[in-house]
């Protein structure tokens, strides 16, 4: 009867520390960590009243902030919500919501007097 070789053991994983924390993240916190344009190309773009990058990343950021608030009001319903998750190539998951209905990715977005429908299942 052959010898079967033993299975290689898997390898370890390095042990996790308080940055692999991702429930230390606060909503927005992608965005925070970006450095805009600088003080003074902000200030001839208002002075010249036009719009700037860093407008459209203010907006994101109150929006992510404002999305973050509210569904973190569920986790005295049994949620659990993870913000700011960094995957590769420089993406990031807004908001994870994890619970008994399941986990849904929530991606905030600033539309500009748009209307959402909201129905049972799809938005």
């Amino acid at each position: 009867m052959p010898r079967t070789p033993e299975a290689e053991a898997p390898p370890l994983l390095p042990p996790l520390t308080a940055a692999d924390d991702l429930s230390a993240n606060r909503p927005g916190q992608s965005l925070l960590d970006k450095s805009g344009p600088g003080l003074i190309k902000r200030v001839v773009s208002q002075f010249l009243w036009r719009p700037a990058e860093w407008d459209s990343w203010r907006k994101g950021l109150a929006g992510e902030q404002g999305v973050g608030a509210e569904l973190n009001r569920l986790e005295r319903h049994g949620w659990r919500v993870l913000h700011s998750i960094l995957l590769a190539d420089k993406v990031d998951v807004d908001h994870l919501l994890i619970g008994p209905g399941g986990v849904f990715s929530i991606n905030t977005k600033h539309h500009h007097k748009r209307a959402v429908w909201v129905g049972d299942d799809s938005v």
